[in-house]
């Protein structure tokens, strides 16, 4: 049976807003029955369509817009507004971690329990770097479709369980945990948020080629007493054999 059979009847939403359907195809969010009312004030994704830049060839090199940022960025907001209560510094996003947080919120909306083994998977096959502390938040979808929120709501509603419990709120505000992974899935009864949050002693912002053809990296380092001392090319499909080592002369 295929991977993706068992997740019959859901839907899981990846960085760039794109859906799955049961038989693992992506698909646009606007193709989802659940998204209909979403509308542009915070809930929806019409600001897209004005700047349009999927079909202005100037953008051809970027990668889409992501389709769940207005999401993502309430959900970080919440967030940063409780670390500074706790004099922590913002958390940063990781990409990777995003995707393996959606894979994940899916896996638990036909799997009730949570599965450590299954989540180290997950991790690894999106290229997740170190350990993550999961935090999982749920919303029941009511069967009266008059008296719900939208999607949007919920999904906040899903997160904002993370911020009212002890335990999960003291992780979120935490300053050693720096970095997080936001996901989303849902099926007509519930809606799951995966947050997985990590510690990470730098955070990349850019990632580009060099005009000497070399390979650029910015970034700030998040720990100060850890620095970057020498680097290391790697391919995603065999991370522990480099193609090329980076000496501190090139760094």
């Amino acid at each position: 049976m295929d991977d993706m059979d068992q997740y019959e009847g859901m839907e899981m939403m990846d960085e760039e807003g794109m859906m799955m359907d049961e038989e693992g195809n992506m698909m646009e969010m606007d193709d989802a029955d659940l998204m209909d009312d979403m509308d542009d004030d915070g809930r929806g994704f019409g600001e897209d369509e004005s700047l349009n830049f999927d079909d202005n060839p100037e953008f051809a090199h970027m990668s889409p817009l992501d389709r769940m940022r207005k999401i993502r960025r309430a959900i970080i907001k919440t967030i940063n507004d409780l670390r500074e209560g706790a004099g922590s510094a913002n958390i940063c996003i990781d990409p990777n971690a995003n995707r393996a947080a959606s894979e994940y919120a899916m896996y638990l909306l036909e799997n009730e329990l949570e599965n450590q083994d299954k989540l180290v998977e997950i991790c690894k096959n999106n290229h997740v770097v170190g350990d993550v502390i999961p935090l999982v938040g749920y919303a029941l979808l009511e069967e009266e479709e008059d008296h719900q929120g939208t999607l949007h709501d919920q999904m906040l509603d899903a997160h904002g369980l993370l911020l009212e419990l002890e335990e999960t709120s003291q992780v979120l505000q935490d300053k050693a945990n720096n970095h997080i992974g936001i996901g989303f899935a849902f099926s007509k009864t519930n809606v799951k948020v995966v947050e997985l949050v990590a510690e990470k002693a730098l955070s990349v912002n850019k990632l580009q080629q060099s005009e000497d053809q070399g390979i650029e990296v910015r970034g700030t380092m998040l720990n100060r007493e850890v620095a970057i001392y020498a680097a290391s090319i790697v391919t995603q499909s065999k991370m522990d054999k480099d193609i090329k080592a980076v000496d501190p002369s090139n760094i």
